[in-house]
């Protein structure tokens, strides 16, 4: 009997949803879905009745991609229903029937006041004493897009891709956060710009959320401090989260050189240089390099011609502390110690995102080879062994796969 009744429900519910309505707890729906109240005097004392909407935490609701215009959540970090919808022309998830007890603080800037302040970098009249400065023109590979405090009152961020950003969000942390917390969002940073900005904390009380959507209050003096930290997210961008998976903690500025076999270091090849040195550092620390690497069949060798531990030299690959970029113009490329280079004709083509173009790709593994502590007696620069394979196939082959996948920061020239 119970089949039976379960089932003339389900056929009453399919044949009001064929007619474009369906009824909870009515034969005559008078809406799309329409659900009416039981009698309370016909269900068990204390039986509750509602709608119970799927339950997220404001971290798991940040998951959510091309949701749509209506879709309703309840938040348990917040302890509020919302709604995904759009406010003042600003899309986003909103809160239904609540009013917040205190606006939080968090403001935007917009791109037209950042326009006004920011200075873009590498640019070809940028003085030496600039271009080549380390403090100024310096950065880590993980780290590409770089907030750094200035004082008290002001902060710095440099944006080293050659690709705009919009939506960025500046988190900070000081002895009187429990959390990161986010202070302000950054409508567009150019490629290439560097901006100073004023901390957000005028005023007696603020409130700010964390990463986690908790929000706090607190008094502006526990915030301007001297000791703090900055921290930086673009959300839902495909190029900064393929930054934030590079794991090399190398430090990169740029040298004049000029001598030897040395080409002279121009702003144009730094510009050059950034998309590249972003792609290859990608490149290095995705796990399919990794897998690649220790399990390529063919013997890899030091300079003493012993099998390598390759462990121990992945981890060395990816722990380089530092190296000074530079053009060679009398040989394809130097490399050793913390200097690194390339012929710049490399570079003023377009060999770097040709998945064809082999040679540009080994030129690079083998100086890089060199940095690393191996000479030209090891397959780590050149090809050797029975088989006449190297390190630099491994490269030559992954790049060449990541290309062809879009699985890379910059699969095209982000100056053509």
């Amino acid at each position: 009997m119970q089949k039976i009744y379960s089932l003339l429900i389900f056929l009453s519910i399919i044949s009001y949803a064929q007619q474009g309505r369906v009824g909870i707890n009515t034969d005559t729906p008078e809406a799309t879905l329409d659900i009416k109240e039981k009698p309370l005097d016909e269900m068990p004392e204390g039986y509750s009745q509602g709608v119970s909407f799927p339950n997220f935490t404001t971290k798991e609701r940040k998951t959510f991609t091309d949701v749509k215009l209506g879709t309703m959540i309840y938040n348990t970090t917040k302890n509020r229903l919302e709604i995904y919808t759009v406010v003042n022309g600003k899309e986003g998830w909103y809160s239904v029937g609540v009013v917040e007890e205190e606006p939080l603080s968090t403001k935007t800037v917009s791109a037209a006041d950042i326009a006004q302040k920011q200075k873009i970098m590498f640019q070809d009249d940028e003085p030496e004493s600039v271009l080549f400065d380390s403090n100024q023109r310096g950065f880590y590979l993980n780290a590409m897009l770089q907030v750094s405090k200035i004082d008290r009152n002001k902060f710095r961020i440099r944006n080293f891709l050659p690709r705009k950003f919009n939506d960025v969000e500046i988190y900070f942390k000081n002895a009187n956060t429990t959390a990161p917390i986010k202070i302000l969002v950054l409508e567009e940073l150019a490629a290439l710009a560097e901006v100073e900005i004023d901390l957000p904390f005028d005023g007696g009380s603020l409130r700010f959320e964390d990463e986690d959507g908790n929000a706090e209050s607190y008094a502006a003096s526990d915030l301007k401090t001297d000791d703090y930290t900055l921290s930086v997210d673009v959300p839902d961008n495909f190029l900064f989260h393929r930054m934030k998976t590079i794991k090399n903690k190398t430090f990169i500025s740029f040298g004049k050189y000029g001598t030897g076999n040395w080409g002279t270091t121009t702003a144009e090849h730094i510009r050059l240089y950034l998309p590249i040195l972003a792609n290859m550092a990608y490149l290095y620390s995705s796990e399919k390099f990794r897998t690649r690497f220790m399990d390529f069949p063919h013997v890899l060798y030091d300079n003493g011609k012993n099998p390598i531990n390759r462990e121990a030299v992945y981890q060395s690959m990816l722990s380089v502390p530092r190296q000074v970029i530079g053009v060679t113009t009398g040989v394809e490329g130097l490399g050793g110690g913390s200097a690194f280079g390339i012929h710049q004709r490399f570079l003023t083509g377009d060999e770097y995102y040709n998945q064809l173009s082999r040679w540009a790709f080994e030129c690079w593994s083998h100086e890089f080879g060199h940095v690393i502590g191996f000479s030209h007696d090891s397959n780590m620069t050149y090809r050797g062994g029975p088989n006449n394979k190297g390190y630099v196939d491994i490269v030559i082959n992954l790049y060449g796969d990541l290309l062809r996948n879009g699985d890379i920061p910059f699969w095209k020239n982000p100056y053509k």
